[in-house]
């Protein structure tokens, strides 16, 4: 993910956290922008920038296991 501005993490982090039907290809538009092409990559994201409680709070969790399967 080096070399690849701040401003599409955090697109990717507002929508993933958000997860609204609608922004499910932007989610893997920017996962293929940012190289982020598994679920242990995008947690590690996740984790890096969001907080638990938030993540809890948003099911983040139930959203990357929809998206990645």
């Amino acid at each position: 993910m080096r070399g690849i501005g701040i401003q599409s993490k955090a697109w990717y982090l507002v929508k993933l956290v958000s997860a609204r039907k609608k922004d499910t290809a932007d989610i893997q538009a920017l996962c293929a922008l940012l190289g982020i092409n598994t679920r242990k990559k995008a947690q590690k994201v996740v984790d890096k920038y969001v907080s638990q409680d938030i993540q809890e709070n948003h099911r983040v969790a139930m959203k990357l296991a929809i998206l990645f399967g």
